[in-house]
């Protein structure tokens, strides 16, 4: 009887252990959904709270880069003026310039024009002096030649005297 019930006590002891592991699963499976529900639950609350976040962030920088925009097209159009300004000037320098340059061209064409005038008329008095001097040249040639012709001679007569009077010294000698 002894050995008997000791089976059955340990029997029932085995039941009641499996029975209270049994329990131990039950109560931590309980808890772990709780946990896994609380867990799930904030991180939720932390995803609506960063995609608030980000939903702000995206709606702050979305103002700046139109402000950013808005002072890029701001200094483009300023700049733009700027320059047009400096261009228009720098045409109507250029434009002056040329004006001044075609309007001292055409004074310049002007004189060139009346010195033309001048030297052509300088000219033809010049062709007439030179024409009526070629007549006095003609007139004077003859006597000309005669005396070259003399002068030729006269050089020739004092080189022999020269070669004469350098003889005699070397014969003194």
């Amino acid at each position: 009887k002894d050995l008997r019930h000791q089976l059955r006590e340990k029997k029932a002891q085995e039941l009641e252990h499996k029975d209270q592991i049994h329990r131990m699963n039950l109560n931590n499976y309980k808890q772990l959904t709780i946990f896994k529900q609380a867990h799930e639950r904030q991180m939720k609350e932390i995803q609506a709270k960063y995609e608030k976040k980000i939903k702000t962030l995206r709606e702050e920088m979305e103002q700046r880069r139109k402000m950013e925009i808005d002072d890029i097209e701001k200094r483009k159009t300023d700049h733009v003026k700027e320059l047009m300004a400096q261009h228009d000037k720098a045409f109507q320098d250029i434009r002056d310039y040329y004006n001044d340059i075609t309007a001292s061209n055409l004074e310049n064409i002007k004189n060139l024009k009346e010195m033309v005038n001048t030297m052509k008329q300088t000219e033809a008095r010049e062709e007439k002096k030179m024409f009526d001097i070629a007549q006095e040249n003609k007139r004077l040639t003859e006597p000309l030649a005669k005396a070259h012709k003399e002068v030729s001679l006269l050089q020739h007569e004092l080189h022999e005297y020269e070669n004469d009077k350098t003889s005699l010294r070397t014969a003194k000698q």
